[in-house]
């Protein structure tokens, strides 16, 4: 037999393997604490943070050597090109336009030298020959690719110059090519700064000068440029000359992976101003979010020991942590002009990059601790397992063991579970003996009374003898008393398809005719008992007993009580279609009795229900009220035009079947008929047989022996009626209907548990919501009250659902109406997520049917809704229909509260009521409380919520204050 493991936490094997689990979990956390005591973590980060310092150091000085070794090398093109400049400019008397043409040609190859000496990436000379360093005579040539080597000069560009340089040397044009160059705020600083340092020294070593600036072809791109001024015979600054270094290829020597494999955000160019970095220069999208140009980036040291890393937070796409590194590149000599102009390098990369290491240990402690815990388990389980088995297996064993008087248990070789398992089979073989002498009992007494007992989780059903007896089951020998659950469920199942209407709990035979059974059932703790009692004589009895209870003597047809109660059951079953009340007075009986004798008058009374009763169907319910007046209800036809041809039959049929009487003269039955339909006249069943007898009562009154149709006009005002019919559809077709919200409180905290939606219809005409339910019922108008209710309060809860915040929402449901599939669906789509949030409200009586309500239930259920049934006002309402319909709760009618402390009856009734719903699990709502007393026994006596007039009147909104009722229950709970 295979063994199932229970996994309760008071079970051996959870136990066992519950403290091995614990001492391993604890040796893990020691192991943790030692590694976190001893701050690897921290030491890791130390690391990180110095490796990046130092790439962000070795990089500087890599390009500060490139700078100014390679790139700024020029002093010796300055001079050859002052000397160009000299020979070819200095005559005042020559043509200057024509000299400057002159030199700025000779000039190229030098530029190009100058470049390829370099590794620069352009070349320039501007001379101070503009007005306001306005369109100055320049030439600005470039690579046309940074990467390339210049090999000759048609690998040049020019951005800045003469057009016939670029004709004569054959150098292409840029787009953005000009003749001459007009210096702006952005870059006048490159020609003014160098001029600015031969006023300040004569030493030609410091007259260069770095600058950056935006690219004059491009100004969304950055440039780096160097420039040293051109001098005249004079030794004064007449130009400058100098190399641009772009910044692609600037950054094409910060790689930016070398700070990180991931989360690098690369080098930035930038200077230092009050404390911030301002951005000089950066390379990309990603660098241009997180440090535009011109924008300062505040310095915060991140700890004692990492004075030169900051933390920043900047917003790219969300709020990330970046650690900037940055080192000053010294470009000038301490006694040169502007040795105080700063440049950083500034590294930057994602924090999490820089703490990955720690991260990354950290999350090894936690799988480790993780691991270590799975290994526990597995290995606590394997263990607990193997020690529990024995004792595992005999439990099941006892759980599951058939009644027998000669059962020996499986021991388990633990003395003390060997003794109770003795013990177990002796308290077996007295239970077996005490069953056996009880059913000896029955026996001797003949009485047919057979139990059973289910235990919940056995595969078997025990039964007493006597009922082995009663139904003689071929699968079970004389010697077992014990029989397969699924057998005996099938044998129940079947027995209770044979249920006789007219009786409760009372089921025919499957093999007799002539024999019933009742059943009794008890569900107690994990047991359900069962009892079987063989009634047939009683059922005989009641039948004989029944049908002289609803016969009548004279004419066999039904009597009055057996025609209004089958009638009401029909018609409050609902789904009887189209249906009518007709009421006959049978004329003429005073006559044939005072002439004939009551002999004779029986004989017409009995020859009339004769050919009323032929009518009897699964359709028609005839009877005799009394005297001469009989009953006829019609019900489940398809028109009134059907049901008016059978009752002008039953008349045609009197007048060709005469009486034959003792004189042997033929007499005409003559009967006077009123009709009143349902829905056509009135849903109300009283009203109906009301209107039957008025339409009779018109009839009779003007011309006997003739069918009258129930005339509303007669009966009540025209226009009246005409007038509210006209209001309803007007309410409907323009839906002016309002819902108001009843708060439902908590009694436990006066939390809102709740709001009611109640109708109320906006019109002077039809003023209350009863009015419009009699109304539309008339009209067969209440699918689209339960249409509109359904959508309307939904519609509401969305509008106010920050109002209701989770409450839920009260909806009264019209019985017998469902919505249709297409309805709910759409209800489904527009509103999932406040489904879950609402109750519907139904009556008692509508928890019976079996096809909309069945319908409608289900639909709840998919939508985890729940279910509300209302007026419980007494013991009439504790049954096993809510159970079985799955009810959420039940409101209680004010009746049974009301002057509650002098009714001890109604004290007894309530209590009984709440146990009930309580051992079952159904919540309980007072309604209509009016006052403290009911509020305060109510609350004390174990109802679940309470609304009503006590605790707020409707409201037009969700937006109840509960303050005052939560202080009221908290005084209250606490005396």
């Amino acid at each position: 037999m295979k063994i199932r493991y229970k996994l309760s936490k008071n079970s051996i094997m959870v136990r066992l393997a519950a403290v091995i689990l614990l001492a391993i979990l604890l040796q893990s956390l020691f192991a943790v604490g030692v590694i976190m005591y001893s701050q690897v973590s921290n030491t890791l980060v130390n690391y990180a943070y110095n490796a990046f310092s130092q790439t962000v150091t070795n990089r500087k000085n890599l390009l500060q050597s490139i700078m100014i070794n390679r790139w700024s090398f020029i002093e010796y093109d300055r001079t050859k090109i002052s000397a160009d400049y000299q020979r070819l400019l200095s005559n005042e008397e020559q043509d200057y336009s024509a000299n400057v043409l002159d030199f700025l040609s000779e000039s190229v190859n030098s530029l190009m030298d100058m470049m390829v000496k370099t590794d620069t990436t352009g070349a320039f000379i501007i001379l101070n020959d503009g007005a306001d360093a306005a369109n100055l005579s320049t030439l600005y040539l470039r690579k046309e690719n940074y990467l390339s080597t210049l090999s000759e000069v048609s690998d040049l560009t020019m951005v800045r110059g003469p057009s016939e340089i670029s004709k004569q040397h054959k150098i292409i044009l840029t787009n953005t090519w000009s003749y001459g160059i007009t210096l702006t705020e952005d870059n006048v600083a490159i020609l003014e700064n160098p001029f600015l340092a031969t006023t300040l020294t004569d030493n030609s070593a410091y007259w260069g000068y770095w600058h950056i600036s935006s690219d004059i072809s491009n100004p969304r791109s950055s440039t780096i440029t160097y420039s040293v001024p051109i001098m005249n015979e004079l030794n004064e600054p007449v130009g400058i000359i100098g190399v641009e270094i772009s910044e692609q290829y600037l950054y094409s020597q910060l790689p930016a992976n070398e700070l990180a494999s991931t989360g690098s955000y690369g080098y930035i160019g930038a200077h230092l101003e009050q404390g911030a970095l301002i951005p000089l220069i950066n390379n990309g999208t990603l660098q241009q979010l997180v440090s535009p140009v011109g924008q300062s980036i505040p310095l915060v040291s991140l700890s004692a020991q990492h004075d030169n890393f900051d933390p920043v937070k900047i917003v790219y796409g969300g709020k990330q942590d970046i650690a900037i590194y940055f080192e000053e590149i010294r470009l000038y000599a301490s006694n040169s002009p502007f040795n105080e102009n700063s440049l950083f390098l500034v590294g930057m990369v994602d924090i999490a990059n820089i703490t990955s290491l720690a991260n990354n240990l950290n999350d090894m402690l936690v799988l480790m601790v993780i691991v270590s815990l799975s290994l526990g388990l597995i290995i606590a389980i394997l263990f607990a397992r193997n020690f529990a088995k024995p004792i595992i297996a005999l439990n099941h064993e006892i759980l599951n063991f058939n009644l027998d008087a000669s059962k020996k248990f499986r021991r388990t070789k633990l003395i003390e579970i060997d003794d109770l398992s003795t013990a177990i089979e002796d308290l077996n073989y007295n239970i077996l003996n005490s069953a056996y002498k009880t059913d000896k009992i029955l026996d001797l007494l003949n009485l047919n009374i057979g139990s059973f007992e289910y235990i919940q989780g056995n595969d078997y059903v025990t039964l007493s003898q006597t009922l082995k007896k009663m139904f003689k089951f071929p699968s079970i020998d004389e010697h077992t008393i014990t029989m397969p659950k699924t057998e005996f469920c099938n044998f129940i199942g079947d027995l209770k398809a044979q249920k006789e209407i007219e009786f409760e709990d009372i089921y025919l035979s499957l093999t007799d005719a002539d024999t019933w059974f009742k059943i009794i059932e008890v569900e107690q703790n994990n047991s359900l008992l069962g009892v079987i009692i063989d009634v047939s004589e009683e059922v005989l009895e009641l039948r004989t007993l029944n049908y002289e209870r609803d016969h009548d003597a004279l004419t066999g047809i039904f009597n009055r009580g057996a025609f209004d109660r089958k009638s009401r059951s029909i018609f409050e079953a609902g789904s009887i279609k189209c249906s009518a009340f007709v009421m006959f007075d049978l004329d003429n009986l005073k006559y044939i009795n005072d002439t004939f004798g009551h002999e004779m008058g029986d004989l017409y009374i009995q020859t009339t229900a004769q050919y009323l009763d032929k009518r009897t169907s699964a359709h028609i319910i005839v009877a005799r009220m009394g005297g001469d007046e009989f009953y006829m209800f019609m019900h489940g036809f398809d028109t009134e035009t059907e049901i008016l041809n059978i009752v002008k039959g039953i008349y045609t049929e009197l007048d060709n079947n005469p009486l034959i009487l003792p004189d042997n003269s033929k007499f005409t039955i003559s009967i006077s008929g009123g009709i009143a339909y349902y829905g056509t006249h009135s849903i109300d069943y009283d009203e109906l047989m009301k209107f039957s007898d008025f339409a009779m009562y018109i009839g009779k009154k003007s011309l006997k022996g003739q069918l009258k149709i129930f005339d509303r006009a007669i009966y009540d005002s025209q226009e009246v009626t005409l007038t509210k019919h006209e209001e309803l559809n007007k309410i409907l077709d323009n839906e002016i209907i309002d819902y108001l919200f009843k708060p439902i409180v908590s009694t436990t905290d006066g939390s809102i548990f709740g709001y009611e939606a109640l109708m109320k219809p906006r019109s002077t005409i039809i003023d209350s919501p009863s009015k419009l339910l009699e109304l539309s019922a008339q009209q067969d108008k209440l699918g689209k009250i339960e249409q509109f209710t359904f959508f309307k309060t939904l519609s509401l809860y969305a509008k106010y659902a920050d109002y209701f915040n989770g409450a839920k929402l009260f909806i009264n449901s019209i019985p017998n109406e469902s919505l249709s599939d297409l309805e709910y669906d759409e209800l489904q789509k527009e509103y999932s997520e406040y489904l879950q949030h609402i109750v519907i409200k139904i009556i008692k009586s509508d928890l019976e049917l079996t096809t909309s309500f069945a319908h409608k239930v289900d639909k709840l259920k998919s939508w985890s809704s729940f279910i509300a049934t209302d007026n419980y006002y007494s013991d009439e309402g504790i049954d096993l229909t809510m159970l079985k319909q799955g009810v959420y709760l039940v409101k209680v009618n004010q009746l049974i509260y009301s002057h509650i402390l002098e009714d001890d009856i109604k004290q007894e009734m309530l209590r009984t009521f709440i146990e009930f719903c309580k051992s079952n699990n159904i919540k309980i709502l007072a309604e209509e409380v009016k006052d403290k007393e009911e509020f305060e026994y109510l609350i004390t006596h174990g109802i679940d919520y309470i609304q009503g007039f006590y605790v707020s009147p409707p409201l037009e909104k969700p937006t109840f204050d509960n303050t005052d009722i939560k202080r009221q229950i908290d005084d209250l709970l606490h005396r």
